[in-house]
């Protein structure tokens, strides 16, 4: 018996828009599993070297300085222009596996949404996800850059305000008044993803139209992104044991400090095991990240169904003409 189709362009109450997250994300398991080892694994494989590559520089750099007894040294290294540079290659990895999992996850929604069906040819999805890469790479980078402006425009009078009062409780409070106004503008934001996939706009305008849809509903999204994205983190610290247990077994039967930093700067089979662990948490990163792509997706076609009944308009135009590919049943 087939699985119910999900219709996307609907309204949704808020537990209907989670239920209907994992319902997705069940039904569509195996293709987006299967594009996230065949596309994200080699890519996965790359961004482990780079950061072994680092931690290498970074630890082994470190252990010489300690090795020779030069605390001014080690403390220099940090702001070594080859340091910095393995730091900024480590940040452009993370912003583009990042990138990575959304066009993955936005590509698998897509194809569900136009055909009935999530799964897609794996050659016929590596020759094209690059576009879809490059696009969700600077929309992350575009967000990165407002969400600065926001955290300053944010921050810098509260922590004048703070600095300025005497009172703890008062201070506490403001900290907690920042990090939710920090939260519904990062969660509206999110939003651009899909707006972007969708419609075909250029990323300025896809603000105005986060503003737009959002009116109203910045609470809603907001908490929808705090709960799929809290779940997300949970379900990753678990991933990441393995890599933390390797690295607490290193320097439990290392020897001294500078014995395991010493170690970590030549190939071995702590080396080889993190590699193969980064690599299962990469993939798995990419598999997990999709979660709250498919509910910020919900979340946009239950805002763009709100006010303008677009899957509506859709359905009555072919009402009588084409066969519907879907049932319009759902169920969770």
């Amino acid at each position: 018996m087939p699985e119910p189709y999900i219709n996307f362009k609907r309204e949704r109450s808020f537990g209907d828009k989670i239920n209907a997250t994992f319902a997705f994300l069940s039904q569509n398991l195996k293709p987006i599993a299967k594009s996230a080892l065949y596309i994200a694994g080699p890519f996965a494989l790359i961004t482990t070297l780079v950061l072994q590559a680092y931690q290498i520089r970074n630890f082994g750099d470190f252990s010489g300085t300690l090795s020779g007894g030069d605390a001014s040294g080690a403390a220099g290294m940090f702001t070594s222009a080859a340091w910095l540079s393995y730091l900024g290659i480590s940040y452009l990895v993370i912003f583009a596996m990042v990138a990575l999992t959304i066009a993955l996850a936005q590509r698998h929604i897509k194809a569900y949404i136009e055909t009935g069906n999530a799964a897609i040819e794996a050659g016929n999805l590596a020759k094209t996800i690059w576009r879809d890469f490059l696009s969700a790479l600077s929309a992350t980078m575009g967000i990165g850059v407002l969400m600065f402006i926001t955290m300053m425009v944010i921050i810098v009078p509260f922590s004048l305000l703070i600095a300025g009062l005497q009172a703890p409780f008062l201070a506490v409070l403001m900290v907690l008044v920042m990090f939710v106004g920090m939260l519904v503008a990062g969660s509206a934001m999110m939003l651009i993803y899909p707006i972007l996939n969708f419609e075909k706009t250029n990323f300025f305008d896809a603000i105005g139209r986060v503003i737009a849809l959002n009116s109203g509903k910045w609470w809603s999204t907001a908490g929808l992104v705090f709960i799929t994205s809290t779940i997300q983190f949970v379900i990753i610290m678990a991933l990441s044991i393995p890599v933390y247990a390797i690295t607490f077994y290193q320097m439990l039967h290392g020897g001294s400090l500078e014995d395991v930093l010493a170690q970590s700067n030549q190939f071995s089979w702590y080396t080889l095991f993190s590699a193969l662990a980064s690599i299962v948490y990469s993939v798995g990163l990419t598999l997990i990240g999709s979660i709250m792509l498919i509910a910020v997706t919900l979340q946009y076609f239950n805002l763009r169904e709100r006010r303008e009944a677009s899957g509506l308009l859709e359905r009555m135009q072919s009402f009588g003409v084409t066969q519907s590919v879907h049932e319009e049943e759902e169920q969770y």
